[in-house]
């Protein structure tokens, strides 16, 4: 999901076009309606935006508007692609609606959309004081998903988390290592 999104992020930075063609994909899929009455989130390319911003002064900014249509839609592929994919894993296997409501809140938290009752509430005000506050948020949530969540969305986020650490590990690891060879060739 991620790759595929990835991709398509460049296309409809280019091409408004390819955006709605993407927003259509997500929404003609057999699996649309059942991920958003689980609550997965779903931004609209045209009337909506990831996070509230105070004012559409940086929509002017040429390049400003097509880079958030391309971050809006391969936030919504990684969502809806992600769901999908494991709704249909888990098709022919018991799974109540909490676990689908369980899945969507996850993949909204691990996407930036945070959503703590007093956040909502606030955040055109919480926008003024802290960068990305659904995404800060989100980010808290996430691991706290990993206590409220019945077994199988559970061990899902257990394993996105140990994945998610196990990269970060890595990278600083490599990057140490870097560091420590390039300490070796002092140019004086």
């Amino acid at each position: 999901a991620w790759l595929k999104a990835a991709v398509s992020q460049y296309r409809a930075f280019l091409n408004p076009e390819y955006a709605k063609v993407l927003d259509l994909e997500i929404r003609t899929n057999p699996l649309y309606h059942p991920a958003v009455n689980a609550g997965l989130y779903h931004a609209k390319h045209y009337t909506g935006q990831e996070e509230m911003f105070l004012s559409t002064i940086a929509e002017k900014i040429p390049g400003v508007k097509a880079s958030e249509r391309a971050y809006v839609g391969f936030l919504n592929m990684v969502r809806f692609y992600t769901f999908y994919q494991i709704a249909n894993q888990w098709q022919g296997s018991i799974r109540t609606a909490k676990d689908y409501r369980d899945l969507a809140k996850f993949l909204n938290h691990a996407t930036g959309r945070g959503d703590w009752k007093w956040l909502n509430k606030y955040l055109k005000e919480a926008n003024i004081f802290f960068f990305a506050p659904r995404l800060a948020v989100g980010r808290i949530q996430v691991i706290t998903d990993l206590f409220t969540a019945d077994d199988p969305v559970r061990k899902l986020i257990a394993a996105n988390l140990v994945e998610s650490v196990g990269v970060g590990l890595l990278i600083l690891g490599l990057i140490g290592t870097i560091g420590k060879a390039t300490d070796k060739f002092e140019i004086e």
